[in-house]
């Protein structure tokens, strides 16, 4: 049975995601700022995310 979503149910999905990834990097970047000032003794002042 094939399923059509609608341009707003697609948006809405697609938003839903962006905000999922962005709450992720927030932790990761928090875990990573913690990890490296650990390691090294200084915080870091950037981050890379794909």
């Amino acid at each position: 049975m094939e399923q059509t979503r609608t341009r707003e149910e697609f948006l809405q999905k697609f938003e839903k995601a962006k905000q999922r990834k962005r709450e992720m990097v927030e932790k990761m970047k928090e875990e990573m700022m913690i990890e490296a000032e650990e390691r090294t003794g200084k915080k870091p002042t950037s981050f890379f995310v794909l």
